[in-house]
């Protein structure tokens, strides 16, 4: 076999780089190095047909698989890096990495491999910084916008944000691209809400908002910072006003009406709502289309009623978390200065407080004031307990107002609980690790001085406790 010439050899062996091209960016820097590496692995190449050397020596066979991969993999690895296509980038490099045999394209690959990581970091950064200005400006122009025409023009700034940020990022941005798609399925259902309220339609108008709520709720109550909770109840409270003012303010001469009204006045607890459901629908078949205003107001009073009705249903089945669980169809229920809503919202407070009651037996709830929401009469009945140093009936408590969206805050007493019965147990090491974890809660309704009263008590009447503890 003939040997290979000794220039063709040392080619193959270094694939010499010129030291003196150099770039302020490592990025280019780095592609220019393995451009001149590809001129001479095609040298090279060339060279080894020029001097007629036999296609059966191995390094010539080394190297045409080298020029092979490479002539494979630079041009994709080129256009990704062009594109800021940092991530396929990044993978192709690791790919031909675990090929290659050439110590310069091994030295070249690893050092673009790090500027493009430290690159793309860079690329992250500067893209979240620039969205999160997006989102502080979007959600001020929200809160703002008074036509759906404003809110159409925040979601279209949205979505060319993605595009010109976003557009070729690859999978490693995703996450900023999903965020912004939150942000625009909100701006999209506040449009339509805007939109339905300036037509007059509160009732879709609401619909609208709590499809809005129901976002906060799917994303753990964070869509962005656009809006706030607070936010929210202010615009159900004002739309639900807009709405009854229509429902207290009918045409005088309207019998259609009157009957309404007086199935309305007859409704004094949810066996009622049951009946006046069935009259309100004969009533409404009676008011014409869905353009009249008629119409329109009772299908919304047919609404609330319905809700009643099916609590109540829910109610003699036995359903109680079912109950529980089940959303006001009209908003949050905060009653306004109506005298039927101020009755609908407290019967559906009597009986969500029956299914509460029916879960909980030994809570001892008793019944809420006129227009007292729910978890701010539970929050009261928790106080109550706390400061009588009550703790089983405060964890009852605690429990039925983590049932109605009031926050799980029974941690604490409930370790204070189990330290207690440990102790009784003489579990002394188990019950330092309930007093502890109950000490270290931070939300209110905390045993906290009563837990470190009885630690103490445990380490001092019995130090060996101590030991397991630390173990």
């Amino acid at each position: 076999m003939r040997k290979l010439p000794l220039l063709l050899v040392s080619l193959f062996a270094t694939v010499g780089i010129t030291h003196g091209e150099t770039d302020s960016d490592p990025i280019s820097a780095t592609i220019s190095q393995l451009q001149k590496i590809g001129q001479d692995f095609a040298q090279a190449s060339q060279l080894s047909g020029s001097l007629g050397v036999g296609n059966s020596s191995k390094e010539l066979k080394e190297l045409a698989d080298e020029y092979r991969d490479y002539s494979n993999s630079f041009a994709s690895l080129n256009s990704y890096v062009q594109n800021g296509n940092y991530e396929e980038a990044v993978a192709t490099i690791r790919r031909w990495m675990r090929r290659t045999h050439n110590k310069q394209v091994q030295q070249s690959l690893g050092n673009l491999l790090e500027a493009l990581q430290a690159q793309r970091k860079k690329k992250v950064e500067e893209i979240t910084k620039a969205i999160d200005e997006a989102m502080t400006k979007a959600s001020a122009a929200l809160r703002k916008a008074t036509t759906a025409d404003q809110a159409e023009t925040i979601r279209i700034d949205l979505e060319d944000l993605r595009n010109d940020l976003l557009g070729s990022g690859g999978r490693d941005l995703q996450r900023l691209s999903n965020r912004i798609q939150r942000a625009v399925n909100l701006v999209d259902n506040w449009k339509q809400m805007l939109g339905a309220e300036n037509e007059g339609n509160f009732a879709e108008a609401l619909t609208y908002l709590n499809q809005i709520r129901q976002l906060r709720r799917n994303y753990n109550f964070m869509t962005e910072g656009l809006v706030s909770q607070e936010e929210i109840s202010y615009r159900s409270l004002a739309l639900i006003e807009k709405q009854l003012k229509e429902i207290s303010d009918p045409k005088p001469d309207s019998p259609v009406m009157k009957a309404a009204s007086e199935i309305m006045g007859s409704v004094k607890s949810g066996k009622d709502a049951q009946e006046a459901t069935i009259k309100m629908a004969r009533l409404q078949s009676i008011a014409g289309g869905g353009d009249s205003r008629d119409f329109q107001t009772i299908n919304t009073l047919s609404q609330r009623l319905s809700y009643i009705a099916r609590l109540q249903s829910l109610l003699e089945q036995k359903a109680y978390q079912q109950a529980l669980d089940s959303g006001y169809p009209w908003g949050d229920p905060v009653p306004p200065e109506k005298s039927d809503e101020v009755r609908l919202n407290l019967i559906v407070a009597e009986q969500k407080l029956m299914a509460l009651a029916a879960i909980y037996p030994n809570a001892s709830l008793g019944n809420p004031k006129n227009g007292e929401s729910l978890p701010v009469f539970l929050k009261a009945k928790a106080q109550e307990s706390f400061e009588a140093k009550d703790w089983p009936v405060l964890y009852q408590r605690l429990q039925a107002l983590a049932s109605t969206g009031g926050g799980n805050l029974q941690q604490g007493v409930r370790a204070y609980i189990s330290g207690s019965q440990l102790e009784k147990a003489g579990l002394y090491r188990e019950a330092i690790r309930q007093y502890a974890v109950c000490i270290e809660q931070t939300e209110n309704f905390v045993p906290r001085e009563e837990a470190t009263a009885a630690a103490s008590r445990i380490l001092k009447e019995h130090p060996d406790a101590y030991s397991g503890v630390r173990e």
